[in-house]
């Protein structure tokens, strides 16, 4: 998907124009990959974002790392593997 652009980019913008849905609110994210849209709902505001993944330990922990860094205590990843 991040390879996408024009798709990313319709998502963040239809999610950033729209943060009254976001805002305080709690986002389940089934599927979520690399995170992106997880990203883009947490600086939209959702009060939490759970991020449900099924990838490698170690590629989980890494994307955990560099998003967790943005977002703080606000974005979970939860690994299936």
């Amino acid at each position: 998907m991040l390879k996408d652009t024009v798709r990313t980019k319709t998502y963040q913008n239809v999610i950033y124009q729209n943060k009254f849905l976001f805002k305080n609110k709690v986002v389940l994210d089934v599927g979520a990959g690399t995170g992106i849209l997880s990203l883009f709902c947490a600086k939209a505001g959702a009060e939490h974002v759970y991020a449900v993944i099924y990838l490698t330990f170690f590629l989980s922990l890494k994307i955990f790392e560099i998003v967790s860094n943005f977002m703080h205590s606000r974005l979970y990843f939860i690994d299936l593997f």
